[in-house]
């Protein structure tokens, strides 16, 4: 099976990373193929940075959108999605007609 994974890092590594990193290397050892999408936190510029963004990032939603066409997933796991990803990934999924799954690490 193909898996995108597909998480939003923090600043500072925590336990979402950790689980993230983990499930990417259990699932490979299970003789899955894992294509990941992963963001930081620290690509925010506090200065450039555009709030629609936030809501609506239009680069991840091509970039996510391209990896799917290329490399055809049977199903994507989302992570987390602050700041960097934005809900965008879930309509360039939605296009693209692949399920998803969501892992809920927090109450935000």
């Amino acid at each position: 099976m193909k898996i995108l994974i597909l998480h939003n890092h923090y600043r500072d590594k925590g336990g979402e990373d950790i689980v993230v990193e983990k499930e990417s290397v259990l699932l490979r050892k299970k003789g899955h193929k894992v294509i990941e999408y992963y963001k930081n936190n620290q690509e925010i510029k506090p200065y450039f940075w555009r709030l629609n963004d936030l809501y609506f990032s239009k680069r991840t939603y091509n970039d996510v959108k391209t990896i799917v066409r290329k490399n055809k997933p049977d199903i994507a796991h989302i992570h987390n999605i602050f700041y960097a990803i934005s809900p965008s990934v879930y309509y360039a999924l939605k296009d693209e007609n692949i399920p998803m799954v969501q892992t809920v690490h927090n109450y935000r």
